[in-house]
């Protein structure tokens, strides 16, 4: 087996212009200085699976495998913070390949489908609000593709960052913060959904968009009360489970915004007719001659 060697601290910096594999034991010492000092473009840490690999250490179970600890070309950790965590938890060293010179972009390939997630891309992106904003993301796509089979794809990673990037990351925000404070009881997931949906309409229209929602939440306003009586009207079928929105329910919502917006009530036969559409429809604007 191949031996492992020692790195100190102060060797770091020669490491990381390397395009090499080391087997390295890493004493609780050298893994604290990476977590403090080489992993700020990370995902969120699990600290509880931290504590579960430590214990496995502290049972003399745990075996070296040939998954490396990947290093990026600028020496920030890209995989593998979870078990130098467990190190310093168990504060016993243990050794570990290290893969040196490896590309940011193949952050996108490691554990895909197992452990990472889109919001663990825009988190290694420094993208503010990062597990709201990829959520809301994810809404736009879902409005965007209109079908209801797009609802049971996964976005990856690289195509969730790919969208961010034709979107305006303002307004994003502005959308998770208007939907916050006009329904601050929401749970996550329901306030991104609604966010997703915000960000839509305030793009064909910022006033009406932020009107509707808000009456929405209230029913304050007379004139507008549709989409108010909607809201109580949606069948628990329709609000959808888990991460992923209710297709019906987009088509719901999108269906009455585009009722609101040129002025036109949304009744219940509206509703009705709106859960057996096939497709979301096209967000329509007050300047689009006929709504969907």
């Amino acid at each position: 087996m191949t031996k492992a060697i020692v790195i100190q601290p102060r060797e770091w910096g020669s490491y990381i212009k390397m395009d090499a594999e080391f087997k390295v034991t890493v004493t609780p010492e050298f893994a604290m200085f990476l977590l403090e000092n080489w992993n700020d473009h990370n995902v969120s840490l699990s600290e509880h699976r931290a504590k579960k690999l430590a214990d496995i250490m502290s049972a003399g179970k745990w075996q070296p495998t040939k998954t490396p600890i990947q290093i990026r070309t600028d020496g920030h950790l890209l995989d593998g913070q979870t078990r130098l965590r467990a190190v310093v938890i168990c504060g016993m060293s243990r050794p570990f390949f290290f893969a040196f010179g490896v590309p940011p972009e193949a952050f996108v390939a490691i554990d895909t489908g197992r452990t990472r997630h889109a919001k663990e891309g825009f988190e290694i992106r420094k993208i503010p609000n990062a597990k709201d904003i990829s959520r809301i993301v994810r809404t736009i796509d879902l409005i965007h593709a209109r079908t209801e089979g797009a609802r049971h794809l996964s976005l990856s990673i690289e195509d969730a960052l790919a969208l961010y990037d034709t979107l305006h990351a303002q307004h994003l925000q502005d959308a998770r913060r208007e939907v916050k404070r006009i329904m601050p009881s929401r749970y996550c997931i329901e306030t991104c959904t609604m966010a997703g949906l915000y960000y839509c309409f305030a793009a064909k229209s910022p006033l009406q968009a932020k009107t509707f929602f808000e009456v929405w939440a209230t029913g304050s306003t007379p004139r507008a009360g549709a989409p108010y009586q909607l809201n109580q009207l949606l069948p628990t079928a329709v609000y959808g489970n888990g991460h992923t929105p209710s297709h019906k329910r987009l088509c719901v919502i999108v269906s009455a915004w585009n009722e609101f917006v040129v002025g036109k009530k949304f009744t219940p036969t509206d509703v009705a007719n709106a859960t057996l559409l096939q497709n979301i429809p096209v967000v329509k604007g007050p300047n689009d001659r006929e709504a969907a």
